[in-house]
């Protein structure tokens, strides 16, 4: 719709966020995000009586750290794609 790839031509296109105008694709975008970020209810569920599960039991201490900071910055940016993609940007 913006006829561009660009985030900043793609933002600066949209009089009516993109949201509004095709609201199917941003339903998916979103639930593929969340599904990227293994976030509910694309878990992994995990049974009551299993006390560890996942990859992140193998690390500890910075490593577990650095794990959980690059989940963090997964979510920032999806959420800045979506500003920008469907939102009109900041």
């Amino acid at each position: 719709m913006a006829k561009s790839l660009s985030f900043s031509v793609i933002a600066a296109n949209q009089n009516v966020p993109f949201a509004f105008m095709i609201p199917c694709a941003f339903v998916l975008f979103i639930i593929t995000l969340q599904a990227e970020l293994e976030k509910d209810p694309f878990d992994v569920p995990h049974a009551e009586t299993e006390i560890v599960g996942g990859y992140e039991t193998e690390y500890t201490g910075r490593r577990l750290a650095f794990l959980k900071l690059a989940k963090d910055v997964q979510i920032v940016l999806g959420a800045a794609i979506v500003v920008e993609l469907f939102l009109g940007g900041p």
